[in-house]
């Protein structure tokens, strides 16, 4: 391991010292900061760049245009309040579904990536697929496997 290059400590210490530097370095260092710092030294990891926007929002607060792309979907107040997997649309991947369904989609707040993780959660992907999404590592974390994803053999206690 080598040190990291960093801006020059005016008095450097002896020793390591128990509270971090007065200002970031912004550049990797092979051990933590002992505490927290007001500013982090590296940006978050990028997550999907959109959610479903109306997910988890009450079927009364929905109006208009989205309450009318809900319903187009299949959607009524016990679909809607009560995931996953309780309205027949949320089994088909965004693949399978029509322009239509993709727009009212769109209209809820979701598009390919949030729809399959948020709304379908990759279920009738196999592990080919959830390779090519880029979400395999999750599975894995999950406790799948091949076997048990596509097969649905011994499935990791995580999926009850």
């Amino acid at each position: 391991k080598s040190p990291t290059k960093s801006p020059t400590t005016p008095n450097p210490t002896v020793t390591p010292s128990d509270a971090p530097t007065a200002s970031p370095t912004y550049v990797p260092t092979y051990s933590p900061t002992v505490s927290p710092t007001n500013t982090p030294t590296a940006p978050p990891i990028a997550g999907p760049e959109t959610k479903c926007s109306y997910l988890g929002s009450a079927w009364n607060s929905i109006k208009g245009e989205e309450k009318e792309a809900a319903k187009n979907l299949g959607y009524d107040k016990c679909s809607w309040e009560n995931p996953p997997l309780r309205n027949p649309i949320e089994s088909f991947p965004w693949w399978n579904m029509t322009n239509e369904e993709q727009d009212d989609a769109d209209i809820l707040g979701c598009d390919e990536v949030s729809w399959d993780s948020q709304i379908h959660h990759y279920s009738s992907f196999y592990w080919e697929d959830l390779i090519n999404a880029g979400v395999k590592s999750c599975a894995t974390k999950l406790g799948y496997d091949m076997q048990s994803w596509d097969e649905q053999i011994n499935p990791p206690s995580s999926a009850f």
